[in-house]
């Protein structure tokens, strides 16, 4: 019988406890492989929690607070797996429980809690709810519209929107529409009668804590994404974007002395801006947001970047979207801003090259939503940013923090989509004095690292100044006044001819030129190879030394064969020597081992040795 053992079937735990005469839930969720025979659609525990009793059962947990006392399988374990469960997205589960409305009271009742401040169990089981909710929902778009306008449901997840499972609910009865659209399902205009999106924005108020801001930002930012997919049809966006809503964001965004209210109420800005861009946007920093995510890296004020959306076909060139002329209205308090700290906000920070100034996320948020301006394309947004002096204000910012790197990424974001217009990237180049800026930089760089003996710091803008050299030298192909006018300047000229060519050059060269491009590993002939192979020798001895300082050297003879050097392994062996030598001469006589065969064993290295 043992023989015959490997090659049986595999008959999973779980059928030999669904066989039993006698068998409840409980008895099934404490089995470790339900979820996973759940997930392979095992026949016959699927059709054993396909039960209404059994579902009502799965609800009930995710839906009712356990007792104090209970143990913890009720409060925990039964809960969680019912959740998980009924998330799997199977029909089997949504056709049953959306034919019996009272599963769905249960489980929408849950979702709204009253409480204003729900405990923590509370808090997780509303989680599940509205996780097995959004579930359900996307194999029943039509019920569920119909379901939740029939108990005016809608209008209450409006009023909670500062409870995530509500909000959670909400965004994906919109997703729901929004990929639905021929079903007309009127979701949309409940949620403008509803006022929103003037709630939503209204979360910014100054009255309000950091966590509210954050969320309103979430929550317009997941509405942009998923309305943007209906284009500009989209009734929610066409009221965020309208000319009351954009300047009432504004107003909460850029009030005096905040701080919360406008990185968060900025992000929403910027997620508008990349929606209405002619141009390819940049990856943003804005995270997409699923209500779970809070803002990744937030402790570094570095949330993750998102692709950016394509650029739109239905938009005009010549006429700017109200949204953009809003925002171009407040650039100058954007720029105030930026170039005035607020009281304390004023810091530095300690660097090898001592202390340096500290830019500021408030700050550095609001250059982030002008550098998202510049890059909707639109030529009057360039003309604007031009004429006020705000590219000249951002590059003065450029060169002034040498060592934040994000100020810079985010200046030449501003300064690349200028290069689509020829006659506005000229200005920049000419009236702004940026090619004047780039050789002098280049060339105070390059003094202080000819200059010093000591270790000298590559300044740390100078790989971004590098990529407006190129740019400014492949638009030169494409303008012929910028062409003209740079090769009249003699300092230009020079720099592209010394520095600029030098730098390219460097940066073409390979990392190891005698290993990619030179002799073979055993062309050993090569001064440059053997040099190279030295210090890696040399490398190798001091790094053994730093490592193992009390245990001998590890050296590298001609055979590449390593050999250890210590003291006590060498009395050690030259005592077993002495006892082996009558041996080692008898094994000599008889036609054996020579001396020479046996050092060279002795020689190489063993797992202990080394």
């Amino acid at each position: 019988m043992s023989f015959w053992r490997p090659f049986a079937f595999h008959i999973p735990s779980i059928d030999s406890i669904l066989d039993r005469q006698s068998v409840t839930l409980e008895d099934v969720l404490d089995e470790e492989q339900v979820l996973q025979e759940t997930k392979n659609q095992n026949r016959k525990l699927m059709n054993f929690l396909s039960q209404k009793d059994n579902l009502k059962r799965m609800i009930n947990y995710i839906t009712t607070e356990a007792e104090e006392n209970a143990d913890y399988k009720h409060r925990v374990r039964y809960p969680n797996l019912s959740s998980e469960i009924l998330s799997l997205e199977l029909t089997h589960f949504s056709d049953i429980i959306y034919d019996d409305e009272s599963l769905l009271d249960q489980l929408y009742s849950f979702i709204l809690i009253e409480k204003e401040t729900p405990s923590q169990s509370a808090a997780i089981l509303a989680s599940y709810a509205s996780k097995v909710a959004c579930s359900l929902m996307q194999f029943k778009v039509p019920q569920t519209v119909e379901y939740l306008k029939k108990k005016e449901i809608i209008p209450k997840l409006v009023t909670k929107l500062r409870n995530p499972p509500s909000l959670d609910v909400l965004l994906k009865v919109i997703y729901c529409e929004h990929t639905h659209m021929n079903l007309e399902l009127g979701v949309s205009q409940i949620l403008i009668e509803n006022e929103m999106i003037p709630k939503l924005i209204d979360q910014f108020n100054t009255d309000n804590d950091h966590d509210s801001h954050e969320a309103a930002a979430q929550a317009l930012v997941e509405l942009i994404t998923i309305c943007s997919r209906a284009g500009s049809n989209s009734p929610i966006l066409n009221q965020l974007e309208s000319k009351e809503m954009s300047t009432k964001l504004f107003a909460y965004a850029l009030a005096e002395g905040s701080s919360s209210e406008l990185i968060h109420g900025l992000a929403v800005v910027i997620e508008l801006l990349r929606r209405n861009s002619l141009l390819q946007s940049q990856p943003s920093s804005i995270p997409r947001p699923n209500l779970q995510n809070q803002y990744g890296m937030q402790e570094m004020g570095i949330p993750p970047p998102t692709p950016p959306p394509p650029p739109r076909a239905d938009l005009d060139p010549n006429t700017l979207p109200s949204f953009i002329e809003t925002t171009l209205s407040y650039l100058p308090v954007m720029m105030g801003i930026i170039q005035n700290t607020a009281p304390g906000e004023e810091s530095t920070v300690k660097m090898p090259l001592g202390e340096q100034r500290v830019f500021g996320f408030r700050r550095y948020k609001v250059l982030e939503t002008i550098a998202s301006l510049a890059n909707t394309g639109f030529p009057a947004v360039f003309h604007a940013l031009l004429h006020k002096n705000i590219y000249s204000a951002c590059l003065d910012i450029f060169f002034e923090f040498q060592w934040n790197n994000f100020v810079h990424a985010t200046v030449e974001q501003m300064i690349v989509p200028l290069a689509t217009s020829p006659l506005s990237f000229l200005q920049l180049v000419k009236d702004f004095k940026l090619a004047e800026r780039i050789v002098d930089t280049s060339n105070q760089n390059h003094s202080e690292e000819e200059s010093s003996q000591a270790v000298v710091f590559r300044r740390g803008y100078m790989g971004h100044v590098m990529n407006l050299s190129r740019l400014i030298e492949t638009t030169t192909s494409t303008s012929e006044p910028l062409k003209a006018f740079l090769q009249e300047d003699e300092k230009w000229s020079k720099y592209v001819e010394g520095l600029y060519k030098e730098t390219v050059q460097r940066q073409k060269r390979p990392f190891i030129p005698s290993l990619t491009q030179g002799p073979s590993y055993e062309d050993q002939s090569n001064p440059e190879f053997n040099q190279l192979d030295q210090n890696y020798m040399d490398f190798q001895d001091d790094f053994t030394d730093f490592l193992y300082p009390d245990e001998g050297e590890l050296n590298y003879d001609g055979d590449r064969q390593y050999e250890y050097q210590n003291e006590n392994h060498y009395e050690d062996v030259d005592s077993e020597d002495d006892s082996e030598g009558d041996e080692d001469t008898d094994e000599e006589e008889e036609g054996g081992d020579s001396d020479e065969e046996h050092n060279q064993v002795e020689q190489t290295p063993t797992h202990e040795t080394l």
